[in-house]
């Protein structure tokens, strides 16, 4: 029950009806490298440094690469997944300093709203479409220095669909 109200929390009812699958080794293995892959996503959007959205991203990819099939978790996956737990809250180093202090935004429109009260929205706006109207030349550039769609996903804090249909209006 776990696994599927696990999935369930990022994929709403796409992964409804999972939970007597997670027995399934290579079932289990395409559910969490599906949500590892999100979260791998979700990372490129936290308001953070380059330096610590990179630390995150390094253990969810270590995550990625495990095989996921066996029967019982190892502890390197358990200690792993306590790493990512210690860097989001934070934590920075080996010295116990914490470094960042998290912060939750309810939405985009709250940033934006914050951000007006401060004079800020015409600016933020303005960043966002100039980067949009570059998107498509950037994709193009990443995809002839060898990089899969995914790894152009997550440099440009996007999906691979957007990706690829980026990629045909080229």
């Amino acid at each position: 029950m776990q696994f599927e109200f696990c999935m369930r929390r990022v994929f709403g009812d796409d992964a409804r009806h999972i939970a007597s699958s997670c027995l399934d080794g290579n079932y289990r293995r395409e559910w969490v490298k599906k949500l590892l892959k999100q979260l791998i996503r979700d990372v490129q959007d936290l308001d953070t440094t380059q330096e610590h959205r990179q630390h995150v991203s390094c253990f969810l990819e270590g995550m990625l690469k495990e095989s996921w099939t066996g029967e019982e978790a190892s502890w390197r996956i358990v200690f792993d997944l306590f790493l990512l737990l210690v860097e989001l809250m934070g934590y920075c180093g080996v010295r116990g300093e914490r470094t960042y202090t998290p912060m939750y935004w309810q939405s985009l429109e709250t940033h934006l709203d914050i951000g007006n009260a401060r004079g800020k929205c015409e600016e933020l706006q303005r960043e966002f479409f100039s980067a949009a109207k570059h998107r498509a030349e950037v994709v193009k550039f990443l995809k002839d220095k060898g990089l899969t769609d995914f790894e152009v996903a997550m440099t440009l804090k996007t999906s691979e669909h957007e990706v690829k249909k980026l990629k045909k209006g080229i």
